[in-house]
This record gives structure tokens, C-alpha cells and sequence, in this order.
């Protein structure tokens, strides 16, 4: 089975991140006083496609004229709200983590700063055929990723739905990681079977619901799929909600069929983390710690 370079990758991209579309269809869309935000001091400017559980949006501070993103859960979802409100206080300090500026509990509100660019499906979109991001770039985005799970991996959080669309590339090609309301500590993950996180990009104990030994993995396979879908256009998942991976039983070889596919030549060492990353053996899958660039 080849993999068409071309225009599939729009619809690639809308078949990956369709159930969340599904879902706001179902939950139907949110009453118009949520996208009011008196309270803060900010002016919203525009709002952003968002998930049924809650509304984000563009604003501006009225006196500074700082421009941030305000993230405001619906009444009902106040214990998502103070999840993700602790899982991404436990997050901070790292430079490629979105950052939270301030909360409103009251009003089930985040404060999250602003980061001009692009998520990275985007920047995809935006090049030229096989729209493939330059090695240089990819291998920028995997240091910088990388750097991101070891510093979540020391704060016990598993972000759970690493994926294109929630990674933001700057025009400096600076990455921030975002949206946090997935996220779980360690405990919790191993506790938990359901399915969680991009259909496209999550690890195969996740998508057979089997119980999670290796928490901190998880994120490093999600990790994987993405840069194995920037530097070759294919994930280990032909699509979502399929109930295992495509090449499972190729098991690490997968990247050997995908680059065969693509025709692109891609540097050996990358293509064997990519490998490594993409063990569908949690328990032997490389750890972020073990990664040197």
C-alpha cells in the first residue's frame, strides 16, 4: 500500500481530528453567554474552533494590551476545569510548555498565553508537495519535544494527546506544547483503560485498552507518530477508532516500510529513534532520558 503525498493530507488531517467535531455536533454549541469575560479585564477578539466541554478564545487585556488565550469550561465541567488547572500548574516551567497566567475558578477560566505561529499540521499544509517538514526542522522539533516529556516526566504528567494539532511551531521555529485537559499524573493513567487522545496518534495498549504499565510511554509513542508524520506523511494507524495498528505485527519495522514507501531519504539514526519510539512493546520502548540529539 503506497502513501499518496499529495492531496490526501488535508483530508488526512480532517479524518484524524474529526472526533472532536463529532462531538461538538452532539453536544450542539455552546449558549452565547460563555464567550463573555467581564470579569477579567479582557476583550475577546476571536474565537477558536473548540471542544463540547468548553470555549476558547482570543483576547486582549484592556489596560496592558497583552493578547492571550482564555479557555472557559461550561458549568457542568468544573472538574475538568480543576483538573486541568492542576495537571498544568504541575506542568510549568519549561519554555516549550504553554504557559498559564492566571485562573478564574469562579468562572471556570484559564489564562494562557498567546503563541504566535502555527500547530504544526498547519505548517505541513502550508509547504509544498510531499509537504514534509526539512530534516533540519524536524530534528529542531524533536529536541525541543523531547526536552518537553523529560520535564513532564519529572512533574509526574502524562499529557496523553500529543498530536499535530496541539503542537504550535513560532516563526523562530520554537515549539509550544498546549491543551493539557487530557492530562492525567502517572497513577492515575495506569488506572485508567479508556481511549484517550488523537485517534492517528496514540500508543497500541492505548487503542487495545489494555492496562497501562508504562504511563510516561505513552506520550512517547503520541511523540513518535507526530514526527513520524512530519518527516514521512504516515502514522503507525490507517485511520481512527481502527481497534489496533496497521503494522502492529511489523512491530519496529513499520519506519522501514514507511520510509520504502515515501522514497525520502531520511538520516539512519533518525529513522531507528523513530523506530525506537515507535516500539509497539511499552516496556522496552525508548524512555525520553535515553534520547540524545
Amino acid at each position: 500500500m503506497g502513501i499518496n503525498m499529495g492531496s490526501c493530507l488535508a483530508a488526512f488531517r480532517d479524518r484524524c481530528f474529526s472526533f472532536w467535531n463529532l462531538l461538538v455536533s452532539a453536544w450542539g454549541s455552546p449558549p452565547s453567554d460563555t464567550v463573555t469575560y467581564p470579569e477579567t479585564g479582557y476583550k475577546v477578539l476571536d474565537m477558536y474552533p473548540s471542544a463540547p466541554f468548553c470555549t476558547v478564545a482570543l483576547a486582549r487585556h484592556e489596560k496592558s494590551g497583552e493578547l492571550v488565550v482564555l479557555k472557559r469550561f461550561h458549568a457542568i465541567e468544573r472538574d475538568s476545569f480543576a483538573r486541568e488547572l492542576v495537571m498544568l500548574r504541575r506542568a510549568q516551567g519549561h519554555d516549550n510548555v504553554n504557559c498559564l497566567r492566571a485562573s478564574w475558578p469562579s468562572s471556570h477560566l484559564l489564562v494562557l498565553d498567546y503563541v504566535e505561529g502555527q500547530c504544526l499540521i498547519d505548517v505541513m499544509l502550508n509547504r509544498e508537495p510531499p509537504y514534509v517538514l526539512p530534516m533540519k526542522m524536524v530534528t529542531g522539533i524533536t529536541r525541543q519535544l523531547v526536552s518537553v516529556l523529560c520535564h513532564l516526566k519529572a512533574r509526574d504528567v502524562v499529557h496523553n494527546d500529543i498530536s499535530p494539532e496541539n503542537i504550535i511551531v513560532r516563526p523562530d521555529r520554537g515549539v509550544v506544547l498546549i491543551d493539557f485537559g487530557l492530562s492525567m499524573r502517572s497513577a492515575e493513567r495506569k488506572a485508567d483503560k479508556s481511549f484517550i487522545g488523537k485517534p492517528c496518534f496514540i500508543a497500541p495498549e492505548v487503542t487495545l485498552r489494555k492496562t497501562i504499565e508504562e504511563p510516561f510511554s505513552v506520550d512517547m509513542y503520541s511523540l513518535g507518530s507526530v514526527l513520524c508524520y512530519a518527516s514521512l506523511l504516515a502514522t503507525p494507524y490507517e485511520a481512527p477508532f481502527y481497534s489496533g495498528s496497521l503494522y502492529h505485527h511489523k512491530g519496529k519495522d513499520i519506519i522501514k516500510i514507511f520510509a520504502e514507501q515515501s522514497g525520502l531519504k531520511l538520516p539512519g539514526d533518525f529513522l531507528t529513534l523513530l523506530a525506537d519510539m515507535l516500539d509497539p512493546n511499552p516496556t522496552t520502548r525508548i524512555a525520553c532520558e535515553a534520547i540524545t540529539l
